[in-house]
C-alpha cells in the first residue's frame, strides 16, 4: 500500500485478499477486501466478487445493495489507511467494482458503480454504532435465559421472560429471518408493535441509519428535532416530507383554480 501511495512504478496492481482494519464500537474489527485494484498513477478502485447471477443485464436488487454497502465499507477502511500512512484518501475511488456471473454460466461480468453516497452514508453508520461496553452494561446484571430454556415451566411465563429480556437487549428482524430462526415471529410480532424501520425492507434500512422506527421517520419528515445520530438523515427526510407536501397538495390547488 505504502508503494501504490508513493507512486512507485514497481508498486503491485492487485492487492488480493487485503485486510483492513477499524474500530467499530470500540472493539477493533478487520475486514477482508476481495481485491483492491491499481494502475501506475492511477486512482486505488475496491472490488468484490459475488456468486449471485446478472441475468439479462438485472440482478436481485438486495443482494446487489448489499454488496454495494459492502465495497464501500471497503473503501472507507481503505481510506482510513491510506490517510493513515500519510497519503491522500483521495487517492482511493469511490466506485465500486462488482464482479458477478452473467447469465447462467460463469463468465465474470464488471460492473463499475459510483457509491460515493454510501461511503459517506456507511462512515455515519459506524459512527453511530454505540461502544460494546455501553450495551453489555445496559443488561441487567441478573439476565439469564435459564427461565426461558427451562420447557417444565409454564409456557406463558416463559413468553413473558422472552419479552422481559428483549426488552433490554432488543431484536434484530429481517425478513430472511423467517426462514432461519425459530424465534423469527417473536421478533416480527415486536418489529409490528414497535414499528420498526425493518418492515420496510432490509434498503430502508441502510438509508436511515440511526432511525429505529417508522413512526420517528415521520416525525423527522415532519421536522422534528433530530437526535446526534439522526442529524444526517434528518435533513434528507425533511426534503422528503416537503416534496410529499407538495405534491398531495398540488392536485387540490389545481381543482380550486377550476
Amino acid at each position: 500500500m505504502k508503494a501504490l501511495i508513493l507512486g512507485d512504478r514497481n508498486a503491485p496492481n492487485l492487492i488480493d485478499g487485503a485486510v483492513l482494519e477499524t474500530m467499530i464500537a470500540g472493539v477493533r474489527a478487520r475486514f477482508e477486501a476481495d481485491a483492491l485494484a491499481a494502475r501506475f498513477g492511477g486512482p486505488i478502485h475496491a472490488g468484490e466478487i459475488k456468486s449471485f447471477p446478472v441475468v439479462d443485464g438485472a440482478a436481485d436488487p438486495d443482494k446487489v445493495a448489499a454488496a454495494l454497502d459492502q465495497v464501500a465499507l471497503y473503501i472507507l477502511l481503505t481510506r482510513q489507511l491510506v490517510d493513515d500512512l500519510g497519503g491522500d484518501p483521495g487517492l482511493v475511488s469511490g466506485t465500486a467494482m462488482l464482479i458477478t456471473p452473467k447469465n447462467v454460466g460463469l463468465t465474470p461480468t464488471l460492473s463499475i458503480r459510483d457509491v460515493t453516497k454510501r461511503v459517506a452514508r456507511m462512515g455515519r453508520l459506524v459512527m453511530s454504532i454505540p461502544n460494546a461496553g455501553e450495551i453489555v452494561a445496559a443488561v441487567p446484571a441478573a439476565t439469564t435465559f435459564n427461565t426461558i430454556a427451562n420447557e417444565q415451566l409454564d409456557a406463558q411465563h416463559r413468553l413473558d421472560t422472552l419479552h422481559a429480556l428483549a426488552d433490554h437487549i432488543g431484536t434484530d428482524y429481517t425478513s430472511s429471518c423467517l426462514s432461519t430462526c425459530g424465534n423469527a415471529r417473536f421478533c416480527r410480532e415486536r418489529a409490528f408493535r414497535d414499528g420498526l424501520l425493518c418492515l420496510s425492507g432490509p434498503q430502508t434500512v441502510r438509508l436511515l441509519p440511526g432511525v429505529h422506527s417508522l413512526g420517528r421517520a415521520a416525525e423527522l419528515s415532519a421536522g422534528a428535532p433530530p437526535s446526534v445520530p439522526e442529524a444526517p438523515v434528518a435533513t434528507l427526510l425533511a426534503r422528503a416530507g416537503r416534496l410529499y407536501d407538495d405534491a398531495v397538495s398540488a392536485p387540490q390547488l389545481n381543482r380550486a383554480k377550476r
